[in-house]
């Protein structure tokens, strides 16, 4: 598989489910190239839910980066019972028009959009940090430490969505 963005070009794709307490390999599939089938959701989306196929249907949490996350994705995990949190693109479709325009925040400061279950989060870290969650509340009274040039520690707030992100990421 060639993989423009390596460093190392040219190599193997391997999909993984991992349990984050231990790391220990749920499931995994090799890449092996684009399939003879529409994928009508795209590949991020079969992929996710051929690797969850076992774990479907018991409420687990699944944590996930910004490659596989979108809304039809956690909407269909959601009517399996089983809920989802990850970083997502700006560009995904079925995101508030607001949450792709560009953000002046203030460090710590968040803006937000529910709808049911699911809540789209705007962080402003170092640089802003978007979040898609169908597991967290909008808000709440989680904090991050962050070490500034000049050594001195400054304790931001967080969403809970982006606090469960950096722990079992």
């Amino acid at each position: 598989q060639y993989m423009r963005a390596k460093i190392v070009k040219w190599g193997y794709k391997i999909w993984k489910l991992c349990d984050s307490s231990s790391a220990y390999t749920l499931s995994l599939d090799v890449y092996t190239g684009a399939s003879e089938t529409k994928l009508e959701l795209g590949l991020a989306h079969a992929v996710v839910m051929k690797l969850m196929g076992s774990h479907l249907e018991k409420n687990h949490v699944v944590v996930m980066d910004n490659y596989f996350t979108s809304v039809p994705l956690f909407m269909e995990l959601l009517e399996r019972s089983t809920y989802a949190c990850g970083t997502v693109r700006a560009n995904r479709k079925y995101l508030p028009e607001q949450f792709r325009t560009k953000q002046d925040l203030v460090p710590g400061k968040s803006k937000f959009w529910q709808s049911g279950n699911l809540v789209a989060t705007l962080w402003q870290d170092k640089q802003v940090v978007r979040i898609l969650s169908s597991c967290c509340e909008p808000q709440g009274p989680d904090t991050v430490t962050r070490r500034r040039r000049n050594q001195n520690t400054t304790s931001l707030p967080c969403p809970p969505a982006v606090k469960m992100y950096s722990q079992y990421m």
